[in-house]
C-alpha cells in the first residue's frame, strides 16, 4: 500500500501540474484538461503499478480489468470534480485533489482484488 500511495502521489502531482498548464497557460477547459491528463497518465501508471507496486510483469496483468477499473474511476472522479466545482463552488484544483484522493483508495483495493491478484 505504501508503494501504491507513493506512486499515486507522484502521478497526482504530475496530473495537477499538467492540468494547471493546460487550463491556465493554454486556456483549455478544466474538465477536458482533467480527463485528458488522466488518460495520458494511464499508460505510465499501468507499467509503474505493475512493476513497482505489485511486482508483476505487465504481460501477466489482466489488462481488461485494469482498464475497466481505471475508466470507472476516471468517470467517478470526473463526476466528483464537476459536483465539487460547479455544485459546491470549490476551486478546480482543490476539487481535483479531493476527487483523486477519494478514488485512489477505491482503485487500490480494486486492483489488488481483480487485477494483480496472486
Amino acid at each position: 500500500m505504501v508503494r501504491f500511495v507513493a506512486l499515486r502521489g507522484f502521478s497526482f502531482l504530475l496530473v495537477l501540474l499538467f492540468i494547471w498548464l493546460l487550463v491556465e497557460i493554454l486556456g483549455f477547459n478544466y474538465r477536458f484538461s482533467y480527463l485528458f491528463t488522466n488518460i495520458v497518465n494511464f499508460v505510465l501508471n499501468f507499467f509503474l503499478t505493475s512493476k513497482i507496486v505489485f511486482k508483476k510483469n505487465p504481460r501477466e496483468v489482466n489488462l481488461f480489468w485494469y482498464t475497466s477499473i481505471v475508466l470507472v474511476c476516471i468517470y467517478l472522479s470526473s463526476f466528483l470534480l464537476k459536483f465539487l466545482k460547479e455544485g459546491v463552488g470549490v476551486h478546480y484544483l482543490l476539487a481535483s485533489v479531493f476527487s483523486v484522493l477519494t478514488v485512489m483508495l477505491v482503485k487500490y483495493f480494486a486492483f489488488n482484488r481483480y487485477v494483480f491478484k496472486k
